[in-house]
């Protein structure tokens, strides 16, 4: 049985989403970044991972991604970004247009891209609060919350085979 793993600072989603998933997977939870990290470092690590971007500050998700996207070793396990974040959906040359007009003009409603290409890979194209730089990493899937289970449960087995 497949790992999934669950970090979102809301103890309910957490809990409603281990139900939802708890019959299909084997389901682990964290309450943020750090949390996550403890696990990934543990024997069981997590085939993949359904991640929220707010929790203890407003980008904590994606910080934990583009950190895993820099270790080899996370780097292999895909994730989803589950989120209630308002994000642009946009083609990839929408994107270099939409960067342009957050970083020259302060358009804060372009700070969160998601990018999805017909082969399905998604990026998250996003203006770091650390940095103010744009920042790219790209993940296996994006879904608002509320989450639709049966769409959810569809994709975590198309991605995991």
């Amino acid at each position: 049985m497949h790992r999934v793993l669950i970090v979102d600072d809301d103890k309910d989603i957490r809990a409603s989403m281990e139900a939802m998933l708890a019959a299909e997977f084997l389901v682990s939870a964290a309450s943020g970044k750090d949390e996550a990290l403890s696990v990934l470092r543990g024997k069981n690590k997590p085939d993949i991972i359904l991640l929220d971007v707010k929790m203890r500050s407003d980008q904590e998700g994606f910080e934990f991604a583009a950190e895993i996207d820099k270790d080899p070793q996370l780097k292999k396990i895909p994730i989803i970004i589950v989120s209630s974040i308002e994000a642009l959906s946009c083609s990839y040359a929408a994107a270099e247009i939409a960067r342009e007009m957050r970083e020259k003009y302060g358009y804060s409603n372009l700070d969160v891209l998601v990018l999805r290409a017909v082969t399905g890979e998604v990026v998250i194209d996003f203006k770091s609060d650390k940095s103010n730089a744009s920042v790219c990493i790209q993940v296996a899937g994006f879904h608002s919350k509320p989450v639709q289970p049966k769409k959810l449960i569809q994709e975590i087995k198309a991605i995991l085979g």
